[in-house]
């Protein structure tokens, strides 16, 4: 029912928030009004994992003694596409130079571990996490569905969509949902 509130809603953001917004953005939008379920079904039809909800630096504990790394924060935990984490994680703590760097590695370290899942597929998931992030975050920003606070949140926030939005500009996201990669 979120998801159905949510579809549409692109429009109001544009009228809102019209001068803040480059044209590729409105583009971006303007193509979620209309694929947005498709999107969120085509992550759906993923194989899935448990999703942090939150996954971001912030959240994140390391230890350089035993190599570990604690995660805290688990109060958003769902199930999902890996992908929604990766895109969540990416566009949240990691800059546009590294991103391709750390997806390779990431797909190793599946390889490595037994996981049979294809590079063209990681990638595709991430790019589609994001084009999703966007539809979840933009509307609950732009039309108020949370409180940010008064001090550093809604910097914080539009920092963070905007970091997204720059990192989808390299993303043909129109071809997301006729090019899915097979997982193998």
């Amino acid at each position: 029912e979120m998801l159905r509130s949510l579809v549409g809603s692109e429009m109001c953001i544009r009228d809102r928030s019209n001068p803040d917004l480059a044209p590729e953005q409105i583009k971006l939008l303007d193509w979620l009004a209309t694929n947005a379920i498709d999107v969120k079904n085509a992550l759906g039809g993923n194989p899935t994992t448990l999703l942090h909800g939150d996954f971001r630096l912030d959240n994140l504990c390391f230890d350089k003694q035993t190599n570990e790394v604690l995660v805290f924060d688990w109060q958003t935990l769902s199930s999902g596409s890996p992908g929604v984490d990766l895109a969540y994680f990416l566009s949240a703590s990691v800059s546009e130079t590294d991103v391709d760097a750390l997806i390779v590695y990431y797909h190793q370290r599946l390889t490595d571990l037994g996981i049979d899942v294809s590079f063209e597929r990681i990638r595709w998931e991430y790019e589609t996490g994001l084009v999703s992030m966007i539809h979840t975050l933009a509307p609950m920003f732009y039309q108020d569905l949370l409180e940010f606070g008064d001090d550093r949140g809604p910097e914080l926030m539009q920092k963070w969509i905007d970091r997204t939005f720059k990192k989808l500009e390299n993303i043909d996201y129109e071809k997301l949902l006729l090019n899915i990669p097979a997982p193998k």
